[in-house]
Parts: structure tokens; C-alpha cells; sequence
């Protein structure tokens, strides 16, 4: 890949952001299922199921932009060290905020802490960062298989229909013979990296936008009536159809990518806009879900709630709230020497 800046690139990582914001303000009014009008809860599940694509997006966008097509596919130690100490310090400093945040008096016990933080994530949003490492250090295996995709389609489709059955299939039909053949993962997210990288071939790149969105809008709306009826079978939440490894949201997230992989450059200064914002996405990340909270309850004097009004409004507006703030925030901090480093 080029060194290049490319628009379509930041685009997708500003609307991955964007939509882990709006996914996280949805949740309460989700969760509250049965205590609210039927209308608030649907609201809720249209929004969520219109962005489920975004961890997807997320590991799509990094295969598609570090898996090169080379012949000779080698083990950089430095370059994987490199990536990994970008994300390992600021989540460090983070998971320390966040114990101390829940608990005043967890830095008391560093520790405990330290050891907690290597077991588990100190806030739910932060495990991330965490599958993220684990794709770095896999990043040499990944390309391997991702060169062999692209040089073979036959390789190609085996590979996915393969990590589809065991991943994806497996989300509503269980297939028990699978776990004694030991390959109940077979490389997770790093699917994901490898679709990332594979989807820029111009095979799928020649194919018209307008099925791509079809693609997504079909996704979108199985994930949606899926939820619906298996909440409303069950009598209480359930997140089943939510899930990233679904057959909807794989092939909604899919559609999504290559919808955005398709965009075109618009003007010079929406195009700085979208590049500032795509610079301070991971600082956005880890401090998004702090100021939602300020928001959600009005600690800082502003209070959102999405139970005093329509769901269809206020989850948006806190969204939109939470996701300018956080950003405005970010872009202030990484002004600071050095910011970028510590905080993400």
C-alpha cells in the first residue's frame, strides 16, 4: 500500500468511532427492555443494528492497509514491537484511570491492580485495544495467509468459508464436533484482518456499489428483526444477532467496507476535518465512554437522558454530544508534547 494518505481510509475509521459513540449511548435504553414503550426499545435496536459493523470495520480497515503483497512474507520483531508499544502504554494509563474511576481506592493496591489489568479490561470498552495486540502479534501468520488468498481465489474462498463455519455459522447453529477438533477460533478477528486486506483485490473491487449497499441494508435489517424476535420470545434483552461474528453483521459489515472503500474525495477542507478526526480516533476511544457518563447523568451540568425523550432523538443527540466533545477534547490534548504517546 502507498503511503498516500487515503480519504476513504479515514472515512471509514471517523464513522467506526462515530458508530462504537452511538452503540454505547444505545445501551441503556436497550437493556431497559420490558420497563419502556415498545417504540424507545425499537429505537434503540435500529440504531445499534445500523452501526453493529464497526468493530468489524475497525480490524477490516487495519488488514487492508498493513497486509502487503509480497512473495517473501518475513517477521519484523522491531515493527511489531513498534505497533504494540503505540497501544500498550496509552492503555496502561487508561486501565489505571478507569480502576481508579470505579474505585477510588484500587491505585492503593498497584499490585492488584497491575494484575487485574493483565487478566481482564478495567472498563468494557478497552478490550479492544486488547484483541488489537493479539492482531499485531499475528500480523507475519495473517499475511501469510492473506498472500496465498490473493494469489489463489480457490484458497481464497476456502479460507473464509472455512472461518465463516467455525465463526460465523456456529453463532445460531451449533456445531458440536467442532470443539473436539480444536479449532473453534480459527483466528477470530484476525478474519476480519485478512477479509481487510482481501477486499481491496479488484475482484471484489470492480463489483457496482449499489450491491454492496444492498449487502449492508440486508445485514442491517436481519440484525435488527432478529433481535426483536428473540427479545421478544425471550422477555428480556438478548444481544445474540448482535454479535460481530453473526452471518448479518459479517455480511452488513462487509457491505459497509466496500461502501466506504468506494468513497470519493470531496473538498480539500472536509477532507483536513475528516483527517483530524481520524488522527485523534483511539484518544476518542478511550475517552468517549467517561464523558457519555458525564452526559448521561449530568455531572457536568449538562444532562442527556434518553428516557425523558424519545429514544429516536435523544440517543442521537448523545451521541452526537458525546462524539464533538470527545473530539474537541482529544485534538486539545494531543497539543500536549507527547500526548499522543501516553494517551493515545
Amino acid at each position: 500500500m502507498s503511503n498516500k494518505r487515503l480519504f476513504w481510509a479515514d472515512a471509514c475509521r471517523v464513522f467506526a468511532i462515530f458508530g462504537v459513540v452511538l452503540i454505547h449511548a444505545c445501551g441503556a435504553v436497550f437493556y431497559s427492555y420490558g420497563t419502556i414503550p415498545m417504540s424507545h426499545w425499537l429505537s434503540a435496536n435500529l440504531l445499534d443494528s445500523l452501526v453493529r459493523v464497526v468493530v468489524p470495520l475497525f480490524v477490516m480497515l487495519s488488514g487492508s492497509l498493513l497486509l502487503k503483497s509480497v512473495d517473501h512474507p518475513s517477521v519484523n520483531l522491531k515493527s511489531i514491537g513498534r505497533r504494540i508499544g503505540r497501544v500498550l502504554l496509552p492503555l496502561l494509563v487508561w486501565s489505571l484511570f478507569y480502576l481508579w474511576w470505579v474505585d477510588r481506592s484500587a491505585l492503593a493496591h498497584p499490585v492488584e491492580s497491575m494484575q487485574k489489568i493483565s487478566t481482564q479490561p478495567a472498563m468494557y470498552h478497552l478490550w479492544f485495544v486488547y484483541m488489537i495486540i493479539g492482531l499485531y502479534i499475528l500480523q507475519p501468520i495473517l499475511q501469510v495467509v492473506f498472500r496465498a488468498s490473493e494469489l489463489n481465489a480457490h484458497f481464497e474462498w476456502y479460507f473464509v468459508a472455512v472461518w465463516l463455519i467455525v465463526n460465523s455459522v456456529t453463532v445460531y447453529v451449533p456445531l458440536p464436533f467442532i470443539v473436539p477438533m480444536q479449532i473453534s477460533t480459527l483466528f477470530g478477528y484476525g478474519g476480519y484482518f485478512i477479509i481487510g486486506g482481501l477486499l481491496n483485490l479488484p475482484r471484489w473491487l470492480n463489483i457496482a456499489t449499489y450491491k454492496w449497499g444492498v449487502l449492508y441494508l440486508s445485514g442491517v435489517l436481519v440484525t435488527f428483526f432478529v433481535t426483536w424476535l428473540r427479545t421478544n420470545s425471550a422477555g428480556v434483552p438478548d444481544e445474540l444477532a448482535y454479535s460481530y461474528f453473526t452471518p448479518n453483521v459479517f455480511f452488513a459489515a462487509v457491505g459497509a467496507f466496500m461502501l466506504l472503500r468506494k468513497l470519493r474525495t470531496p473538498s480539500e477542507g472536509l477532507v483536513k476535518v475528516v483527517q483530524q478526526i481520524s488522527d485523534a480516533s483511539f484518544l476518542i476511544y478511550f475517552v468517549h465512554v467517561l464523558l457519555l457518563e458525564f452526559l448521561r447523568y449530568g455531572t457536568l451540568g449538562l444532562e442527556i437522558s434518553t428516557t425523558d425523550i424519545h429514544p429516536a432523538i435523544s440517543i442521537p443527540l448523545l451521541a452526537i454530544t458525546t462524539f464533538v466533545l470527545s473530539t474537541v477534547a482529544s485534538l486539545l490534548v494531543r497539543v500536549i508534547p507527547s500526548a499522543r504517546r501516553v494517551l493515545g
